[in-house]
């Protein structure tokens, strides 16, 4: 559980790293929050990453429970 939501932290520090001198880049302007920004987004809004790099292993095991079992059976009984 550990490993995924560290790598899409990671992740998300080089998103943020990559928009915060682009000349087309995100500003947050969030009351209350913005207080301790690194880059352009405020620390706190990493924390998000964390479920985001768990909700990346759960889709990317469904997708390979899916192609393993052969994909989509329909049932045609009716």
């Amino acid at each position: 559980i550990g490993v995924p939501a560290l790598a899409a932290l990671i992740c998300g520090i080089f998103w943020e790293l990559w928009n915060w001198k682009s000349l087309a880049h995100w500003e947050y302007a969030l009351p209350f929050v913005h207080r301790f920004p690194l880059f352009e987004m405020p620390l706190l809004g990493y924390a998000g990453y964390l479920p985001f790099g768990l909700e990346c292993v759960v889709v990317a095991d469904l997708c390979l429970r899916r192609q393993v079992s052969g994909g989509v059976e329909y049932d045609t009984h009716e």
